[in-house]
């Protein structure tokens, strides 16, 4: 019976070895195969109407096969938010089967936009953000969701932009235009006030936009008729308007005669 029990435990550590083996080279199958991309069809993309597989991979820089541990969620989705035109990415890695899954949320295109190159000037479009979108994104017969025109957009200014795109319900009057100029100085162009000059970004432009809404709604009854010009905000607590001077009357044009 002794020596029973001694074959019997020898078999019981053989077996214990055998799939401890076993488990150990599945393990490594599974790393080595089961977690690796060997095709761009691996790569799964979802929730944008604009962007696919192909621009996922051109922004990635993948090629095939690659390992899906080398691939890691956060890190892809910085690059891809960084590449590409998108407000949102989300990654996964699968295992069974191998996929990375990729969801990104679209920007949607706020205002038409032009901006100085080397080559001249380029058309675009910008989201609510400030952020620069090219044309090519748009799907066919797509516009932006207001008729606003950004003139001068660089990286730089894009904070100020945004400031003001997300308030352009609240200046009293509808946005039509924003302007850069190459020094930085912000124009801004609504129906009621025409061209607004706000100057550089000093950390008053909230200020200036809240003198401009109440110029909204008190300046066209004091002016009697006459054409406002223009109007600048640099210094918001005394504002400068430039008004068209009164055409001469009948009368005294013809004492002038």
């Amino acid at each position: 019976m002794r020596r029973q029990k001694q074959w019997e435990g020898l078999a019981n550590a053989w077996r214990l070895l055998f799939f401890l083996a076993a488990a150990g080279g599945l393990g490594v199958l599974v790393l080595d195969q089961g977690w690796q991309l060997s095709r761009a069809d691996q790569v799964v993309v979802s929730g944008s109407e604009r962007l696919g597989r192909e621009r996922v991979l051109e922004a990635l820089e993948l090629s095939f096969p690659r390992t899906l541990l080398d691939l890691v969620p956060s890190e892809v989705e910085e690059r891809l938010g960084t590449m590409l035109p998108v407000q949102e990415v989300h990654v996964q890695r699968r295992m069974l089967p191998p996929r990375l899954m990729v969801r990104l949320t679209d920007r949607d295109p706020l205002a038409h936009a032009e901006r100085p190159t080397r080559s001249g000037v380029e058309a675009g479009l910008v989201d609510g953000a400030g952020h620069w979108m090219d044309r090519s994104l748009l799907a066919a017969g797509e516009e932006p969701l207001t008729s606003i025109r950004v003139l001068g957009w660089q990286q730089r200014y894009r904070p100020t932009l945004e400031q003001v795109l997300e308030r352009r319900d609240g200046m009293g009057s509808p946005l039509s235009r924003v302007r850069f100029e190459s020094n930085g100085e912000l124009w801004l162009s609504t129906e009621a006030l025409g061209d607004v000059l706000l100057g550089s970004d000093d950390g008053r432009h909230p200020e200036r936009l809240a003198v401009m809404r109440h110029l909204t709604s008190k300046l066209p009854q004091q002016l009697s008729g006459r054409r406002l010009v223009s109007i600048d905000l640099t210094d918001p607590e005394q504002p400068e308007l430039g008004i068209a001077a009164k055409p001469a009357s009948a009368s005294a044009q013809a004492e002038t005669d």
